[in-house]
């Protein structure tokens, strides 16, 4: 397989993975951005940190380079609109004004009010790679919900079924 064929290959198999759904939010001076991702993982649990995986040409990532905090909201099922609007490059300036947006007294990351959970975390690490970024967050504050996560698979949003 030429390099081409394998790109192609790799995004049809990283398509058909369903994952958990999360908007990544921060804001700085000039106001607040979040998008929506799937490229979220845990990474340690002493100290507790997450990685995420960010296009290094979203909005996002100019606040991120500059060890800001920021929240990763897990969305629950029924945010499939917040998962849209965070997603679509139209809507930029929208985004931050929805009103499941909230300002916690944690930090000034914003968190998205009914989601699954919401991480607050402080960027300690960035490792750049191809046309993205990997940032490392220690997690300062938790905050849990008890509703189903919203997932991602093969182009559509769904929800998890239980198997017996």
């Amino acid at each position: 397989m030429n390099s081409s064929d394998v790109a192609d290959a790799f995004r049809q198999c990283a398509r058909r993975i369903a994952s958990t759904v999360a908007v990544i939010a921060a804001a700085d001076a000039k106001g607040g951005t979040a998008m929506t991702a799937t490229s979220i993982s845990t990474l340690s649990m002493d100290p507790p940190a997450v990685l995420i995986c960010v296009n290094k040409r979203a909005s996002l990532f100019g606040v991120l380079e500059r060890d800001a905090e920021f929240s990763v909201n897990f969305l629950s099922v029924g945010q499939e609109e917040l998962a849209r609007l965070c997603s679509d490059a139209t809507s930029r300036e929208k985004r931050y004004l929805d009103p499941a947006f909230a300002h916690g007294d944690e930090c000034h990351a914003p968190t998205v009010s009914g989601a699954v959970a919401n991480l607050i975390c402080k960027q300690v690490r960035t490792i750049s790679y191809g046309s993205h970024v990997v940032i490392i967050g220690e997690v300062k504050a938790v905050q849990s919900g008890g509703s189903a996560p919203l997932l991602y698979s093969d182009g559509k949003y769904c929800q998890l079924a239980v198997a017996t």
